[in-house]
């Protein structure tokens, strides 16, 4: 199992700027019929800091491959 540790950064020279800069809703990926994650959904706004720690295999970099290229 993953940990995703959200950490606030010191505030933001405008603090009506803080918005979500990453955000999954619901996501499933399935390679043919192993699922590898399912119903994932993580919000990281403007100014935090986002750790995903855990085991080899547990989906760490499945989960930040779901994520948009920027």
């Amino acid at each position: 199992m993953a940990l995703a540790v959200v950490k606030t950064a010191p505030p933001a020279n405008n603090p009506h700027q803080a918005k979500s800069m990453v955000s999954l809703d619901a996501v499933t990926m399935a390679f043919g019929a192993y699922v590898a994650v399912q119903d994932v959904n993580l919000k990281v706004s403007d100014g935090e800091f986002l750790a995903i720690v855990g085991p080899t295999g547990c989906g760490k970099s499945t989960i930040l491959n779901a994520l948009p290229a920027c």
